[in-house]
């Protein structure tokens, strides 16, 4: 090993097989540069197949297993990988090498961590904004039908008092609150300011606005990932989940994209998202066909959380063993085309990471407890200093109590995030409102 760039070889003697397409080597002096979970982005590892590069780095480990291809991940002292062919590394005599550069932004940032127990931050490394709650959309999975809203965005006195507090100890900045990214505004300037202090920037879109100015902004940022909503690759149902979305339109945008993203050799990650009901989760499989053929890098999916304003008929609860036999269908889709896919988690740790390393700021620069409550008080960045907030009482309150049998906020009790994900837990699947008709459907007549 060389200090800087730290290199390596994976030699047969330290390889070992895991399980499906996954194998491991352990390097105990590349520990303290790993992915951990309060930054699973952290490490700047790369991995070469006979001098060629491959990955993608930071997978999953399901998606090592069970898909290959090079995909890898570096947590702790040891280095998760598999092979471009998904051939023996033992056995195939091509020779595995890599680097990690020490000097990388993220060990360079400065972080202190207060508790090292619980992984509490003095400054969060993660950042979701709500930029406005304006949308070219009118989705039912967000918002009533006929739905009129004030359109308001975060002010741009707002944004200078979270960037000159915070953007010199991010390192990931989440775009994916409310509303459609790219009519905030500020935009170009949010993503300028990311980029001038290193930070990896995540957006979520829903496609439609993605012309030939937002496409040059998105591949001249340091964006890593944009996600696509995308519910189904039928364009009826698309537009009845997502009323006003074109799927003629968000192909198009989505295939020049990933033409422009090639001739600037850029290494923007483009995934497709959906929500599925009863009427969709069937369109999965073919969401992996369709991402396959534009190039797409992955699926992921959640059930669709039925909110107060929705028809409860529309959740996949109530046909449990179909939701499931549609995963099933998209998973073998999946291996078959070589496209991660991800959906909720069956073996959460029960940790909230992201009370400790993470933070939401609102648009009116409230700071809520996550991104989905806005109930809770924390504080206001345009009213108290944010360390101040971040290290308050209230917030140390909750980190006490949010996975205990009383939650500081009520959110925190049915959290479909951290808990296993369970298929029999209605509370999962319902907002509060939607969930008391739900009871009430289940109940003997």
């Amino acid at each position: 090993m060389n200090t800087g760039i730290l290199k390596g070889t994976l030699n047969n003697c330290q390889i070992r097989h895991e399980e499906g397409n996954c194998w491991s080597a352990n390097f105990p002096e590349l520990a303290k540069y790993s992915d951990n979970p309060y930054s699973l982005y952290r490490s700047s590892l790369q991995l070469f197949e006979n001098g060629e590069k491959i990955g993608p780095a930071h997978s999953t480990y399901n998606s090592v297993r069970d898909i290959g291809k090079g995909r890898f991940f570096h947590w702790d002292n040891v280095v998760f990988f598999s092979t471009s062919d998904n051939s023996s590394p033992l056995t195939n005599g091509k020779l595995y090498t890599l680097n990690l550069d020490t000097n990388s932004k993220s060990y360079t940032k400065n972080i202190n961590i207060l508790d090292p127990e619980t992984g509490l931050l003095e400054y969060p490394r993660s950042l979701h904004l709500e930029l406005g709650n304006k949308c070219n959309l009118n989705c039912i999975i967000c918002r009533p039908k006929n739905y009129s809203s004030n359109n308001e965005f975060m002010s741009k006195k707002t944004l200078d008092r979270i960037i000159e507090t915070l953007f010199d100890h991010l390192i990931n900045l989440r775009l994916d609150i409310d509303g459609e990214q790219f009519l905030y505004p500020h935009f170009e300037y949010l993503l300028e300011k990311a980029k001038d202090k290193n930070i990896d920037v995540f957006i979520s879109s829903n496609g439609m606005l993605l012309n030939k100015r937002n496409r040059e902004i998105l591949l001249n940022s340091s964006t890593k990932s944009i996600q696509i909503s995308l519910d189904s690759s039928d364009s009826k149902m698309l537009e009845t989940l997502r009323e006003g979305a074109r799927l003629d339109k968000i192909t198009k945008n989505i295939s020049l994209l990933i033409e422009e993203r090639e001739k600037k050799g850029n290494n923007l990650k483009i995934n497709f998202h959906a929500a599925l009901f009863r009427e969709n989760m069937h369109s999965l499989k073919d969401i992996i066909v369709l991402a396959h053929d534009l190039g797409i890098d992955s699926v992921s999916y959640i059930h669709g959380y039925i909110r107060n304003h929705m028809d409860i008929n529309m959740s996949v609860f109530w046909d449990r063993e179909g939701f499931r036999q549609s995963i099933d269908d998209a998973r073998e889709v999946s291996k078959k085309f070589g496209i991660s896919i991800n959906g909720p988690d069956e073996n959460s740790d029960l940790i909230c990471h992201d009370l400790f390393n993470s933070a939401v700021i609102a648009k009116d620069g409230s700071v809520r407890t996550c991104c989905m409550d806005d109930k809770f008080p924390l504080g206001n960045i345009n009213e108290t200093n944010f360390r101040d907030i971040w290290l308050g009482d209230n917030y140390q309150l909750l980190r006490r109590t949010y996975n205990s049998k009383n939650p500081a906020s009520k959110k925190c009790k049915n959290c479909y995030i951290i808990k296993p994900w369970n298929l029999f837990t209605p509370e999962q699947f319902f907002e509060p409102e939607a969930l008391a008709r739900a009871n009430a459907k289940m109940k003997p007549q």
